[in-house]
């Protein structure tokens, strides 16, 4: 027997605010791969923009039911997973080799997780 919900907990404003930023890059990036080509994006360092964005808006969604360290792990593991699938979309040989491509994962996911520290820090200084 499936049980019911019986009170629906509303989104708090960071939530929407963190989604309405997953989406945005979502869509940025889709709207500049598709107008450039071999990794040549609008300036040099959008891919670790959209990152370092991505990892805020994530700790953004998740800090109402995780807090601390154990959030910036989440969020970092979520680049993780994220770059995984990345590998399989666009191959190293795109990146001028393994090397190069290593070492853009690591600056990702190293942005990914200081988003994330950022908002942490954040809400222990002026949050709740």
């Amino acid at each position: 027997m499936i049980k019911k919900f019986k009170e629906v907990i509303p989104a708090t404003p960071a939530e929407v605010v963190g989604l309405f930023l997953l989406l945005a890059c979502f869509l940025l990036v889709f709207l500049v791969s598709h107008y450039s080509t071999d990794l040549n994006y609008p300036f040099p360092h959008w891919d670790k923009v959209l990152h370092t964005t991505a990892g805020i808006s994530l700790a953004l969604i998740f800090y109402p039911h995780i807090k601390g360290r154990q959030l910036v792990f989440l969020v970092f593991l979520l680049g993780l997973a994220f770059e995984c699938v990345e590998i399989c979309i666009s191959p190293p040989a795109m990146y001028g080799g393994l090397h190069p491509y290593l070492i853009d994962t690591i600056g990702d996911l190293i942005v990914d997780a200081l988003g994330a520290w950022i908002v942490v820090l954040g809400y222990q200084r002026y949050g709740k």
